[in-house]
């Protein structure tokens, strides 16, 4: 999540800036001294994005950087439950790894 919110934040996703961002989701990433060292949990985050439209849901996940999502995110079986919003329509969801790790694949 630090990744998404540094990249925000700092301007880098297209379409999307810090103030819309924060508009859409009511979530707060900097305060006066920059990015937050206290950000938003990612169960907020991923309570907030079911408001989202879709299209800013695009673009936070697609961007116009089709690696930015590539690196692999494990979480434990037990977890997988949280991490059930698919982007099926766009080809991604979470897949079983070998060795028993799952992976949010782009």
């Amino acid at each position: 999540m630090r990744q998404l919110y540094t990249l925000v934040a700092g301007g880098k996703v297209e379409g999307c800036s810090l103030e819309r961002f924060e508009d859409a989701t009511g979530l707060k990433l900097t305060d006066i001294n920059g990015l937050r060292d206290d950000l938003p949990p990612i169960t907020s985050f991923l309570n907030r994005l079911l408001a989202l439209t879709i299209d800013l849901q695009n673009i936070l996940f697609d961007g116009s950087d089709p690696g930015r999502w590539a690196l692999p995110v494990t979480v434990p079986p037990t977890k997988a439950a949280f991490c059930c919003v698919s982007r099926r329509a766009h080809g991604a969801g979470i897949s079983r790894r070998k060795g028993g790790k799952r992976e949010i694949s782009a």
